[in-house]
């Protein structure tokens, strides 16, 4: 018995998968820090809390502008 062909919805499915998927591989080699712009991304967006000490570069911040430490 032969196996059956597969159907044309099984093929477009498969196709807009591939499709997605090569867009978010895509968007995450291309997008980095440097290619983000200055201000593109506004402080007020960022939530209390979200961002760790440890991702900040040294002296990007001055001691003054820091919350005290909980």
């Amino acid at each position: 018995m032969k196996p059956r062909r597969p159907s044309p919805a099984l093929a477009i499915a498969c196709l807009a998968l591939f499709v997605a998927l090569g867009g978010t591989v895509l968007a995450a080699t291309k997008i980095d820090g440097r290619t983000i712009r200055v201000k593109s991304l506004p402080g007020n967006r960022l939530a209390v809390g979200s961002l760790p000490g440890n991702r900040l570069q040294p002296g990007t911040i001055p001691g003054s502008r820091l919350a005290p430490a909980r």
